[in-house]
């Protein structure tokens, strides 16, 4: 939704991703796949600029941001948000093909990785800017009701994507008396991958939570939550995950990665600990669990922090504002 409430604003067509008008070839979309880069959905939304004269275009991925900077005219403006920049592989095809410089301006889920890319680049801040990414406070906030108990107190993890959950499920072994309900599940990747072959402690129960409103009850009902990641490239993997209870009222325990970083306020909002050290998430976790006097003013930290500095609104009114400066007309 915050991508349609950006076309919203901005009184601009959103594209999707799978638009009735792009019919696929199978072989094509199966190089696409591998290659992750959408080709032939970038050449259809370049015809699609040409012909209706818009003279900016916000690209919400790299994906279609990387072919479509070189389909697009010269003098079309070209704004593009990056979800894995440090990312080797596109890094090198960037550097290959010449792409940053068809790039008004390139966004960053985080100041860590904006820095990164400017020295890779040797660009300015100008031309790579970190965006706060947000969720959206008035969906995601405390009921003020009393929900019903149905389980014994836990805490939650939840997400796919990059996940350290044998870390986790170490450190659980570790404090047996912690209650733990895992997740493995996203909107995009709705798999149990993270935690094939893993045996899984008597405190540690797998749950499946697949829609907007059960999620929401789930992190109301659990006392924190728990994001542990794996140490790679992709510095901003997990922040939905990370701002999503802080904005219920619940405190995060996180793996310390330099862009995730700036999505929790450590000792504030939750508590970081570094990649793979089970014994440190182990000790992370109880002492917020034997606490709930400090959890729950963490909690409380947490929700005014998102409100005020990681909402929905504050991101669509970034890069409502780099659209507006960067050009007039957008798609």
């Amino acid at each position: 939704m915050d991508y349609y409430e950006l076309a919203r604003r901005l009184g601009a067509p959103f594209v999707d991703d799978n638009p009735p008008w792009t019919q696929y070839n199978r072989n094509v979309r199966s190089i696409e796949k591998r290659l992750r880069l959408d080709f032939f959905w970038a050449s259809k939304i370049a015809k699609k600029v040409r012909q209706e004269g818009y003279d900016t275009v916000i690209s919400l991925s790299e994906r279609v941001g990387i072919p479509l900077a070189h389909a697009l005219d010269r003098s079309v403006k070209h704004i593009t948000l990056s979800h894995k920049p440090l990312s080797r592989y596109k890094l090198a095809a960037v550097k290959a093909f010449g792409t940053f410089v068809h790039w008004n301006v390139l966004l960053t889920f985080s100041m860590a990785e904006a820095e990164e890319l400017r020295r890779a680049f040797g660009s300015d801040d100008e031309h790579v800017r970190p965006i706060s990414w947000g969720v959206d406070t008035e969906y995601f906030q405390p009921s003020g009701m009393a929900l019903q108990p149905y389980d014994p107190p836990h805490i939650l993890s939840m997400g796919v994507s990059n996940r350290d959950y044998p870390t986790l499920i170490e450190a659980m072994r570790r404090i047996p008396h912690v209650n733990c309900h895992i997740c493995p599940t996203s909107a995009w990747e709705p798999s149990l991958g993270a935690l094939a072959g893993e045996k899984l402690p008597p405190n540690v129960i797998i749950k499946s939570y697949d829609h907007p409103l059960v999620i929401r009850q789930a992190y109301e009902r659990c006392q924190f939550a728990v994001v542990p990641m794996q140490s790679t490239n992709q510095w901003s993997a997990g922040c939905t995950s990370v701002l999503q209870p802080q904005a219920m009222g619940k405190p995060v325990v996180a793996t310390k990665l330099p862009g995730l970083a700036e999505y929790v306020i450590g000792g504030e909002t939750g508590l970081l600990v570094n990649c793979g050290d089970p014994a440190a998430m182990a000790k992370a976790i109880d002492s917020l669990w034997s606490d709930a006097d400090k959890t729950a003013a963490m909690g409380a930290r947490a929700r005014q922090w998102v409100s005020t500095s990681r909402s929905l609104n504050g991101t669509l009114d970034q890069l409502t504002a780099i659209v507006h400066e960067i050009g007039s007309k957008s798609v």
